[in-house]
């Protein structure tokens, strides 16, 4: 039963954010809680979608490699466990990356919206690692509800920003989908 959770969490996961973030291209310890008040420094509105486009490729990155991790099976409990709880302080870093930013005012909205976004990705996080660690695979679907909910926020803050500023894809491409991607 817990390696099926394992797999469906680790499947359900990547797939989540790869959905979302190509919607937005088509639409132009081991580890610590994510500080919530982190000074931001605000850069123009190119540097702003230069990082935040780099910003979101790393994320997309990191959650894909942790719902690697989550769905494989051939690992030992202990080395699953800590590679999981590695895998989200990977994530983690990146969202306390992105915190470091903000955008100009004319675009403040934006970084409302991803604030909400990644402080409801740190709430997810903390409810993997607690579900990582005590086996309770109730938290991992209440994480999954917090990730899917920032996951909303992200999208719509990068939709926000898309609106007069073209945002290039994520990947460097030029925005198609071929059959590599699928």
């Amino acid at each position: 039963m817990k390696s099926k959770i394992k797999w469906v969490v680790g499947l359900t996961l990547p797939m989540l954010f790869l959905a979302g973030c190509t919607s937005i291209e088509n639409s132009k310890n081991n580890t610590q809680e994510a500080p919530k008040e982190v000074k931001a420094n605000q850069v123009s509105l190119k540097e702003y979608t230069d990082e935040a486009v780099r910003l979101r490729s790393e994320f997309n990155n990191a959650i894909k490699a942790f719902g690697e991790v989550r769905q494989d099976t051939k690992m030992e409990p202990k080395e699953w466990q800590t590679a999981s709880l590695e895998k989200i302080k990977d994530i983690r870093a990146i969202l306390n990356e992105f915190r470091r930013i903000a955008p100009p005012n004319s675009h403040k909205q934006v970084g409302e919206e991803i604030t909400v976004a990644l402080d409801e990705y740190d709430k997810g996080m903390e409810l993997f690692e607690e579900a990582i660690k005590d086996g309770d695979a109730s938290k991992d679907a209440k994480a999954l509800e917090h990730m899917k909910t920032g996951q909303d926020y992200w999208n719509h803050a990068y939709r926000l920003l898309a609106i007069g500023n073209p945002i290039p894809p994520a990947d460097g491409g030029d925005g198609t989908i071929n059959t590599d991607d699928l």
